[in-house]
């Protein structure tokens, strides 16, 4: 396991939360389940 400190791990988490919750932000579930979900799928790799 990598020695970087696990404030740093946990802060990348809550990093990639809010780049999630700015991409789901502005669509209902309807349009979050007919778009191209690359972007989020790539953000969720991330996590």
């Amino acid at each position: 396991m990598s020695e970087r400190d696990y404030r740093l791990f946990l802060q990348d988490i809550l990093d990639s939360v809010v780049k999630i919750e700015k991409y789901t932000n502005d669509i209902d579930f309807k349009e979050f389940r007919n778009s191209d979900k690359k972007g989020l799928f790539s953000l969720l790799i991330l996590v």
